[in-house]
């Protein structure tokens, strides 16, 4: 089950009750209020939880 909706911001997500052991963004995270938004992943993860950030890398490009 996804707790988040992917049509929502990122920094207003509601989410169903928690804590979540994993969060993962696909891509977006360094679009959003990243400040805002890793605070409100750290609200809902679980002790010893975890965010994975996927991105892509270009080549040439650090």
């Amino acid at each position: 089950m996804s707790a988040f909706s992917r049509n929502q911001c990122p920094e207003s997500l509601e989410c169903a009750p928690g804590p979540y052991r994993p969060v993962t963004f696909g891509q977006p995270f360094h679009w959003t209020d990243e400040q805002r938004v890793a605070e409100k992943v750290h609200e809902v993860l679980e002790p010893g939880g975890a965010i994975t950030l996927i991105v892509h890398s270009v080549a040439g490009r650090a």
